[in-house]
């Protein structure tokens, strides 16, 4: 920070927390009570006096508990093993949230692609009517064409097994289509793209300075792409640097491989090939100064026109198996290429640029995240350990009672009035922990919960002395041993806990408050539900007492969320 007029730099003091939720603040907000209610009743307001050092303490912990208030919610969340319950909390992954089922064209292209094995680009479009004008309504064309892998594998098989793989591909397409198929629509037999084969021979003058194989292999690349431009699946991340937000990624159908562009997919697939733009991809490439001649050779058959029509049902289709007809210039002399370093090359750029990435599906996620720290935020620790000795609210040892037959009891009897009086405090302090340890629970749909509940509550065990104190405990009879103390700590469902559960939070208040809770998890979704339906159902199946349909309403609440 800079003064104006000065030129000294000065280091601001963080605050931290809040500064009205401060130990010093606090203290000074106790005192300014006290005196404006206690009147002349209390007038001595130093540290010695009894009452400030409880005013003290109090405020002490109140700090604490601001303190923990401001953990970040992941911390709240986060179990003793460093882990966040994915379901317990209602936490939805993107893939599961804003994704949706095939709906457009596009929607069906993507499904089929990302998972049917072995082809590159799948085709949908409307079947044309023969009674009108336009379209027969519902009804679409299927178009698939196998991959470079997979057709390098197709010509080197018998004509039954190509059949075979040819049914295979076709069924595979036709079960994903069915399975997702909307009402109304419906999809004709998968028709498989044939193939002509295409050969390029031309004379290419290139750079000096550059690897020959290198530039072959870049050249045979860009003159596939050109004739079958192959889709590309991307990684979130790749998509978020080329801007896409979160919820336009996800858009569409789940994808087991990645991200399918939607401008790519919308690129016409080639039906003519023109030499002309061949030359041009060809001189683009680096290190190529100029093309002397091309020609363009279709199933072994040279065209002699400036481009070539396939038919409907064709594509391109360049062996890479072949020995090369690019022949390379520097100049005027022709440079051998080594065969194998060319095809090694080329393979490589082939396997990146059809390259698919595993990603999790919906639903198949983990069920824990990792992504917090553990803070253990219900843990109280007593503000009795922090009275001086004077006190004498810690534990006395019962063998050093039994020494000291002058004791006094009367100022036993004080010590636990003020233990007794200082724990109406803490248990307001506890509960205020374990709600805020328990916030997931909160908020989360009541089927996930053991014991459900949303106003949360702990016990005080810890606190110095609290068996003489606790009439759960005392109260059945005076002599107690140890181990009967611990026996009454592990019973969940001693008269202490009970207590606890049932005074806090009836089932009205339960009832009232997790349906609110579930109302706003569906309000974000922008969705309000018309109750009546169930309300109508119960009230003549099964509607015993007013809780019974608050708890169905609840229940089918929950599950729509």
């Amino acid at each position: 920070m800079i003064i104006p007029g000065n030129n000294e730099h000065l280091i601001e003091k963080d605050g931290g927390i809040a500064s009205e939720l401060s130990y010093a603040a606090l203290r000074d907000k106790a005192i300014e009570l006290v005196q404006k209610y206690s009147g002349n009743t209390w007038t001595d307001f130093n540290i010695h006096d009894p009452g400030v050092t409880i005013i003290e303490a109090l405020c002490f912990a109140l700090s604490d508990l601001a303190y923990r208030t401001n953990f970040s919610i992941e911390d709240l969340l986060t179990n003793e093993e460093g882990l966040i319950d994915r379901k317990q909390n209602s936490f939805f992954t993107r893939s599961q949230i804003l994704t949706t089922k095939p709906v457009t064209i596009n929607d069906y292209r993507k499904l089929v692609i990302d998972q049917v094995s072995g082809i590159s680009n799948a085709w949908i479009e409307p079947v044309s009517s023969s009674v009108k004008m336009n379209y027969t309504k519902g009804l679409f064309r299927v178009l698939v064409q196998l991959n470079m892998n997979m057709l390098e594998e197709y010509f080197t098989l018998s004509e039954k097994e190509k059949t075979d793989i040819e049914n295979k591909v076709c069924t595979a397409v036709k079960e994903v289509l069915q399975q997702n198929r909307n009402i109304g629509e419906d999809f004709e037999e998968p028709v498989l793209l044939r193939s002509s084969e295409i050969d390029i021979k031309a004379d290419i003058v290139i750079d000096r300075s550059e690897i020959p194989e290198e530039i072959l292999a870049e050249i045979y690349a860009v003159i596939y792409k050109a004739l079958n431009p192959e889709l590309k699946f991307y990684t979130e991340n790749e998509m978020i640097q080329k801007g896409y937000a979160t919820e336009n990624i996800f858009n569409g159908p789940v994808l087991q491989h990645g991200f399918i562009l939607d401008e790519e997919l919308n690129r016409k697939r080639v039906m003519e090939i023109d030499v002309a733009d061949l030359v041009k991809v060809i001189v683009e490439v680096k290190g190529v100064m100029l093309v002397r001649s091309l020609s363009l050779f279709v199933n072994g058959n040279q065209v002699l026109n400036k481009n070539y029509q396939l038919d409907k049902y064709e594509f391109p289709y360049i062996n890479m198996s072949k020995e090369p007809l690019i022949n390379l210039f520097i100049e005027n002399d022709k440079i051998p290429v080594k065969q194998s370093f060319f095809e090694s090359l080329l393979k490589k750029k082939h396997h990146y640029s059809g390259l698919r990435y595993i990603i999790e599906p919906a639903g198949s996620t983990g069920q824990f995240l990792k992504k917090g720290t553990y803070r253990n935020v219900q843990r109280y620790f007593s503000i009795q350990h922090l009275f001086p000795a004077i006190y004498n609210l810690y534990e006395i040892p019962p063998d050093v009672v039994r020494r000291n037959e002058s004791a006094d009891k009367a100022g036993s009897a004080k010590a636990k009035q003020l233990k007794a009086y200082l724990m109406i405090f803490e248990q307001v302090i506890a509960n205020y922990l374990s709600q805020l340890a328990n916030a997931g629970m909160v908020l989360s749909a009541p089927g996930n919960q053991p014991n459900p509940k949303t106003y949360f509550s702990q016990p005080l065990y810890d606190i110095p002395g609290v068996a003489k104190i606790l009439a759960a405990f005392t109260a059945p009879e005076d002599n107690r041993f140890s181990m009967e103390w611990e026996k009454f700590t592990r019973n969940l469902e001693n008269s202490y806990r009970k207590f606890l559960d049932t005074e806090m939070e009836t089932e009205d208040v339960y009832y009232d408050r997790k349906t609110r809770v579930i109302n706003h998890m569906l309000a974000r979704f922008n969705y309000h539900p018309n109750k009546y339906p169930v309300e109508l159902y119960v009230r003549l199946y099964g509607w015993k007492n007013s809780n019974d349909g608050k708890k169905a309403l609840l229940q089918w609440k929950a599950g729509l969320l």
